[in-house]
Order: structure tokens, then C-alpha cells, then sequence
């Protein structure tokens, strides 16, 4: 896959350096992670600088006494500069990424950064839903903006987050924005199961699958849904999996619902699992960026009922069962209803099943583009 440069070019293969920051955020660190592996897969040298900041391992780490975002900063240059024939410096984290691209500069160095999340759109969109007066705080729009700076590539996971950003720095200096995003889709890491015949056999168990992000992931839609005589009237039942504060929460402020209809599952390691817990799946999001659990279910061969967002629309443009966020609970559990019915069920599995089948190693050509000013890739 890599072939070695004429003469006067670089050495093969290309040495890359990144700094991993261990936060307990599962998700980040996956990613980064598989990012990592990835790579060497294709014949890329990677130097991993791992900086562990979790609350658990103050006692090996600088963070009890020095700020949290210095820390990060400071994982950033030591990975910058490790290895003489280092190439390339990337990072998933701003502060580290910013550390290790000003480090990267004077060196040489090219710097990528790959932004999984825009904080900004984020924030900005849960104010607006939740009608919230809390501004954006003005440090992500700088630490954004100085991502963009200091990077040599920018990588988001979708057309619609580079669009954003890209409308978002237009005026702003020395950005190059357009021509420094790339956009990087999460893979079809599964495979496609087969979707069983269902006729004549209705589906009525709901899972509701998501991290613990009370506005984010919608946690205060399904609240209400169970909450309200639309689902006490069903024979539809819920299976809740996921663990943290936002499911306590639920919990509680659900009060008491009869265990056969709302159970708490708890954490799921193995996401096949889910065909035996539910038979359809409810994400009512109101923000996100490229989410997994859409890739998975619809590989999984669960229908869903999805909230109508960009992110969600972005991986499954063709799906028929979208709802508009602020519908009454009625309505949404007349489309979860409508999911229920056996053709619609198979339809609807197969639709979904038809728009992902394009992630299948949709990481490989982009992630060579990438970093192809180190490595000229066949």
C-alpha cells in the first residue's frame, strides 16, 4: 500500500506521533484508539505518548496540581517532539492538539487534528431546542479557531459538521478552513445480520440505547413518552440500556412503572446482545455528530424510530421513520406503533441495512488522503 519516495523524499515507513489522553470518556478513547490501529495497518509507524489524567490516577500525574487543560497541553508537545523522524503529529483532543502543533511548527512537522465533536453546534442546538439563555462560552470558538490555525488538516466525521464550520470561520484570519477540512465517516464495523421473516409476529419491544447526556441524547423526550397515557395505553414495553447519572436520573423522575414495561438494563458490552433485549429502537436525539448506534442497530437489523437531525439523516438519508423534535408523545408513539406492524418492520430494517452497506471501510481512501503529504499511497 505504501511505496518508498524517489530520491530526496521521505524515508518508508512514515512515522506518525500522537498523544493519548486517558479521561474515562469511553467513547473518545475508542476512537482514538482505532484511529491508532488503523494506521499501522496501513504500514503507517505510529508513537503513542499516553498521558493518564482520570481521577483514579492523580497520584501518577501532574493534575492535582497543575490545571487540568495544562495537562493536556503539555501531553500534546511531549508527543510532538518524540522520535527524530517523526512526520506527522495528530491528537482528538484541542488542548493537546494545540500544545503539539505549536511544538510541530519549528520542527517541521505537520499537524492533524481530528474533531469529533463541534462543542459549538452542539451547545448552540441545545440552547435553541431547550430554549435555553445560556450562550456559547466564547473559549471553544478560540480553541476552535486555533485548531484551525495551528493544523495542517482538520478532520470532521461528516459533510454537514465541515459545512458548519467551515460558514463558521469564514471571516475569520488565516483559517484556510476550506481547504484544510477533511471529513473522515465512521466504518461499518460489523456485519450486516440477516433480517428474520416476521410475518404475522409483532415486534413491541422498545430499547432506548444511548450515553449518559440528558439533553443531548433526548433523555427528557422519553421521559415524557413514559410518562404519558400514550404509552400506559400500549402493549409496548421499554428496555433502557446504558449506565450514569442521566439513567438515575430517568429513573426517578419515571417513578413507578410495572418492571415488565420500563426495565433498566444497565451496561451492554456486546452490542450483538441487543437482537435478544428489544426488537426496534427509539433515539430521539436532538444533537449529535456521527453516531454509532444507528450503524450498529441498522446492521443488527433493528428497526428505528429516529428524531429528524442532521446526524441522523446524514447516515441514513433514505430511513422512513423520522419524527420531528416537539411533537406530542401521542404522536410519537403512534409512529413507534406503526414500527410494530411486521411489514413495516422488515421494510424499514432493510432500508436502513441498504444506506449503510456504503461505510463498509469508508475510513480507508480519506484516512490515506490525510496523510498523504508524508506517504504516497497506491
Amino acid at each position: 500500500m505504501l511505496r518508498r519516495r524517489k530520491s530526496g523524499e521521505h524515508e518508508f515507513p512514515p512515522q506518525l506521533a500522537t498523544s493519548f489522553i486517558k479521561l474515562g470518556a469511553r467513547g473518545a478513547e475508542t476512537r482514538h484508539r482505532d484511529m491508532i490501529l488503523r494506521l499501522r495497518k496501513l504500514g503507517f509507524r505510529v508513537d503513542v505518548s499516553v498521558c493518564d489524567l482520570r481521577s483514579e490516577s492523580l497520584g501518577r500525574s501532574l493534575r492535582r496540581y497543575i490545571p487540568l487543560f495544562l495537562n493536556k497541553f503539555a501531553a500534546g508537545v511531549v508527543a510532538s517532539i518524540s522520535g527524530r523522524h517523526v512526520k506527522t503529529f495528530f491528537a482528538f483532543e484541542s488542548y493537546s492538539f494545540i500544545g503539539g502543533a505549536i511544538v510541530a511548527r519549528p520542527l517541521k512537522r505537520e499537524a492533524v487534528y481530528f474533531c469529533r465533536n463541534d462543542q459549538i453546534y452542539e451547545k448552540a442546538t441545545i440552547n435553541s431546542i431547550c430554549r435555553s439563555n445560556l450562550s456559547v462560552p466564547f473559549h471553544l470558538y478560540i480553541l476552535q479557531y486555533f485548531c484551525l490555525l495551528l493544523c495542517d488538516r482538520y478532520v470532521v466525521q461528516s459533510c454537514f459538521a465541515a459545512a458548519h464550520i467551515e460558514r463558521r470561520f469564514k471571516s475569520w484570519p488565516f483559517t484556510k478552513a476550506a481547504a484544510k477540512i477533511k471529513v473522515l465517516e465512521n466504518d461499518l464495523r460489523i456485519s450486516l445480520h440477516r433480517i428474520p421473516d416476521v410475518s404475522g409476529l409483532r415486534r413491541t419491544r422498545v430499547g432506548f440505547i444511548a450515553n449518559p447526556e440528558w439533553e443531548k441524547k433526548g433523555f427528557f423526550i422519553l421521559k415524557d413518552l413514559l410518562s404519558s397515557e400514550a404509552f400506559k395505553s400500549t402493549d409496548l414495553s421499554f428496555t433502557i440500556v446504558g449506565r450514569g447519572d442521566a439513567f438515575d436520573r430517568l429513573r426517578d423522575e419515571i417513578g413507578a412503572l410495572p418492571k415488565e414495561r420500563v426495565r433498566f438494563h444497565g451496561f451492554c458490552d456486546d452490542i450483538a446482545e441487543l437482537r435478544e433485549l428489544v426488537d426496534l429502537v427509539f433515539v430521539p436525539s436532538i444533537v449529535d455528530h456521527f453516531p454509532n448506534v444507528l450503524i450498529e442497530c441498522a446492521a443488527l437489523g433493528l428497526p428505528m424510530l429516529l428524531s429528524n437531525i442532521e446526524a441522523h439523516r446524514n447516515i441514513l438519508p433514505n430511513h422512513p421513520s423520522y419524527f420531528d423534535l416537539g411533537i406530542a408523545p401521542q404522536q410519537m408513539m403512534d409512529a413507534l406503533l406503526s414500527l410494530t406492524d411486521p411489514a413495516t418492520w422488515k421494510e424499514t430494517a432493510e432500508l436502513q441495512q441498504r444506506d449503510i452497506v456504503r461505510l463498509k471501510n469508508a475510513w480507508q481512501e480519506p484516512l490515506k488522503e490525510i496523510f498523504q503529504a508524508n506517504a504516497q499511497v497506491k
